[in-house]
């Protein structure tokens, strides 16, 4: 079994003005195992809005976790073996990259706050996990739910970070057997387009048409497709109701 997956990273018009950078890091990747299988690789990362490292912060966590899945996969066979606790600990290592950053510059790790969505998934198991708001949405095609629900703190507008000091403690998890499914990762700046908040539910409506779209490609990485979720979220709909950078990423099973 192969993936076929793209995505796209776009950053809130007043960027173009004031010059500051695109906080949402997005990235996917497939990587062979020791068994032969083909294992889909995602993060997002939502830097958060006021901390002045949030874009590095974003960064440094979304390279740290996709540079130890790819050494994973090599050894794995498979993605049944990841647990808790081997999360925890490649968060760990995230949260001391950039602890390390900050400690060079004389910055609190506050400054560099950020979010967390992960998916591992191969043909016969997936792994998501969440710190903060964005959502991972599933699928067979035709139905489509939410893994977890945008965790907000204790006010609106506010979430936890992957680079809180009790991270950990807000860290979801969810293992999921049996044959693969459609995937779906986004980050906060496009919530209130593909989720329905009043009955907490998510628009099966758009993301059928993106999967059916999707299913047309060769397996791999497509471009063409990855073109189309950027100018997707350039078009004046979304605008209208979003100002905040967007990252989506999409993949299923080819």
């Amino acid at each position: 079994m192969s993936w076929q997956y793209a995505h796209a990273v776009v950053p809130q018009p007043k960027r173009s003005i004031t010059g500051t950078p695109c906080e949402d890091v997005g990235l996917v990747e497939a990587h062979v195992n020791a068994a032969k299988q083909e294992i889909l690789l995602a993060v997002v990362s939502d830097g958060a809005a006021g901390a002045s490292k949030a874009k590095v912060g974003a960064e440094i966590v979304s390279s740290t976790l996709q540079r130890i899945l790819r050494s994973w996969v090599t050894d794995s066979r498979s993605v049944s073996e990841v647990t808790r606790h081997c999360l925890e600990m490649w968060i760990k290592q995230a949260q001391d990259a950039v602890a390390k950053d900050a400690a060079t510059r004389g910055l609190d790790p506050f400054q560099y706050s950020c979010t967390l969505l992960l998916v591992v998934a191969g043909p016969d198991c997936r792994v998501y996990a969440q710190i903060g708001d964005g959502a991972i949405v599933i699928g067979d095609g035709a139905a489509f739910q939410y893994v977890f629900w945008p965790e907000s703190g204790e006010y609106n507008n506010i979430t936890y970070f992957v680079t809180d000091k009790d991270a950990l403690d807000h860290l979801q998890m969810q293992i999921h057997n049996g044959e693969p499914k459609s995937i779906a990762i986004f980050s906060d700046g496009i919530e209130q387009v593909l989720l329905r908040f009043q009955t907490r539910t998510v628009r099966s409506d758009i993301f059928k048409l993106l999967f059916e779209r999707l299913a047309k490609e060769a397996p791999g990485y497509s471009e063409g497709v990855a073109n189309e979720l950027d100018g997707l979220l350039r078009t004046p709909a979304i605008l209208a109701r979003i100002y905040d950078d967007r990252t989506l990423i999409v993949a299923r099973p080819a």
